[in-house]
């Protein structure tokens, strides 16, 4: 099946909250394909996407280098995000490991599943922090909602 594009963006990006386990593709210096897992990232409708790596990441050096990006989204089907990303924070202030804030330009978004294909379940993941991380996540959680509020304002406006 070709993929066809998605035409409500902002409300795609609605459901990305920052426990949404993605698949994030970039090129290397050679131009090869890097494809990482990410669970640390919040849509901002209405067409960007905030994700937060650590900051040694080999997606932030291929953003760096080439900003092309594609975000594989897993809900009912299978979404693709395609745009445009840039490091916003090379080091995020106040969370308690170095983690850099990458904003991703969306572009596009197509559904990508197969034919006659939905699927049934999101995939399920367990994190096994050691006790002295277990309240990263919601360091996280906040960190993206306040970045999000200070990039577009309270009032959603840029």
């Amino acid at each position: 099946m070709a993929r066809h594009r998605v035409p409500d963006l902002a409300a795609v990006l609605g459901t990305l909250t920052a426990e949404s386990l993605s698949l994030v593709a970039t090129a290397d210096e050679y131009g090869h394909p890097n494809v990482a897992a990410v669970s640390w990232l919040r849509g901002a409708p209405p067409d960007h996407l905030d994700l937060l790596v650590g900051w040694r990441s080999r997606l932030v050096r291929n953003i760096q280098r080439v900003p092309a990006v594609t975000v594989v989204v897993f809900q009912e089907s299978v979404l693709t995000l395609q745009g445009r990303g840039h490091v916003e924070e090379r080091l995020a202030q106040g969370l308690p490991i170095p983690l850099s804030l990458v904003r991703v330009e969306v572009e596009a978004v197509y559904d990508s599943m197969f034919t006659g294909g939905q699927l049934t379940s999101s995939p399920r993941y367990v994190k096994d922090y050691p006790a002295k991380l277990r309240h990263l996540d919601d360091q996280v959680a906040a960190y993206l909602t306040e970045h999000q509020l200070t990039a577009v304002g309270a009032d959603g406006h840029a």
